[in-house]
């Protein structure tokens, strides 16, 4: 409970949204939040939307999950046009996204971009899964808000780490989500560690 607080409290300080121990759940790294979220949220043969370029992990644990990925192409805004295409016509499941300072193209998504990815997913109940391990390597002004921060409709679920600020062998991160999403993911968490 001490280091929920604790990243309850880092986390409240990003955002206006109320963040408590009860939305947030201690992972072995980001990646196996990525790999409960797929557990509960995916069947084989649904659909995720990921960027191309994207974390080669997230890749690998959606293969695993017989999902069918859907790939939008790297630009220096997000191509919602084509992100409402495959939303209409593949109904995806999830949106697997790093917004701020992706890896590797270094992209901050907009605010204006962050803030239209919502109105899409609240309208075709998408999930969107926001990893956010490089936010806090900053030098000049901030970044935009995480989409979490910006989300009141519950459709965002976020993941930080520590092993890209301030140890990279340690393998603990975090998830932020609505209270019934965490609590069901700890459930199947349990039987992974």
């Amino acid at each position: 409970i001490p280091l929920r607080q604790t990243l309850g409290a880092m986390y409240h300080n990003k955002t206006t949204l109320p963040t408590t121990p009860d939305n947030i759940l201690v992972l072995s790294g980001s990646q196996q939040g990525i790999y409960l979220i797929s557990k509960i949220f995916l069947q084989p043969g649904d659909c995720v939307i990921v960027e191309s370029p994207t974390y080669i992990g997230a890749i690998q644990v959606f293969h695993n999950a017989g999902v069918r990925i859907l790939i939008l192409p790297a630009s220096a805004s997000l191509p919602l046009p084509l992100l409402e295409d495959y939303l209409i016509r593949y109904r995806p499941k999830l949106f697997y996204i790093i917004p701020t300072f992706q890896n590797p193209n270094g992209r901050v998504l907009s605010l204006s971009d962050r803030q239209e990815l919502l109105r899409l997913a609240a309208r075709h109940q998408l999930i969107v899964v926001e990893d956010d391990p490089y936010s806090e390597l900053y030098y000049n002004e901030p970044p935009p808000p995480s989409i979490k921060a910006l989300d009141h409709h519950g459709s965002v679920i976020y993941l930080g780490t520590f092993s890209k600020t301030i140890f990279p062998g340690l393998r603990t991160g975090w998830m932020v989500a609505a209270t019934p999403v965490i609590n069901r993911i700890a459930l199947e968490k349990q039987y992974v560690d």
